[in-house]
């Protein structure tokens, strides 16, 4: 990871919609921070990052109806939402946005976001693995809702072990690190060492620009639910 230079960052939120979680957001040093609550194009032109909150993320086009445009559009923010409304946000990865986190994960690790956003043209929150991937498929190949998704064995090279390549199942059906580690029947530590092995592989630093290079290299394939009688 890059260190952090400084930059001027700003939250964009509505006077309505706002919450403890979100203040409770404490960016390092040498990052400053302003919490917006009215939108000004020639404002928010000066700030190296846009963040915009909105508990329920699925309704953030109304915060400001005149303007939602030009906000998702020209300043492809880092949308920022409450944890359980997370999955439903889904429907703004089709808008130039820059990231889509919970307020949650954005409080606990500020410095690690920032970073990436330094870094990557997209950052996501963890928890968003499956529903990153399915909105992939369901954008570029069908319109059919995913249940699950299998690994494509014959595209994946040879270089990636057998418990790598479950892991890499694992991690795009939504699973977590632990929750992964439970079902293989090994440490945390010896999961996390395999995902180490998946991004050195892949070329990648983190574990949700992983699942993005295995579907763009057909590393994955879709299981459609059946549809309804």
């Amino acid at each position: 990871m890059t260190m952090l230079t400084e930059k001027d960052v700003a939250i964009l939120h509505a006077p309505q919609a706002t919450s403890e979680k979100m203040k409770q957001i404490r960016f390092p040093e040498p990052i400053s921070c302003s919490f917006l609550t009215s939108f000004d194009p020639k404002e928010a032109a000066r700030f190296d990052h846009i963040f915009v909150y909105h508990p329920r993320a699925a309704r953030m086009l109304e915060l400001f109806p005149e303007e939602s445009s030009t906000i998702m559009n020209d300043l492809e923010p880092v949308i920022l939402t409450d944890e359980a409304h997370l999955a439903g946000a889904r429907t703004l990865l089709d808008y130039p946005i820059k990231g889509l986190l919970s307020v949650e994960s954005m409080s606990e690790s500020p410095e690690l976001y920032l970073q990436q956003l330094e870094e990557y043209d997209f950052i996501a929150d963890p928890g968003l693995s499956f529903e990153i991937a399915e909105h992939n498929f369901q954008y570029k190949f069908s319109q059919r809702p995913i249940d699950s998704f299998e690994l494509n064995h014959e595209q994946i090279p040879e270089s990636v072990t057998k418990q790598e390549r479950l892991v890499l199942y694992y991690l795009i059906n939504g699973y977590s690190t632990q929750k992964t580690a439970d079902e293989m029947h090994y440490s945390l530590k010896t999961i996390k060492r395999y995902i180490g092995n998946l991004m050195r592989k892949t070329g990648c630093t983190e574990r949700t620009s992983c699942i993005v290079y295995a579907i763009r290299h057909h590393w994955v394939t879709s299981v459609h639910r059946l549809p309804e009688r």
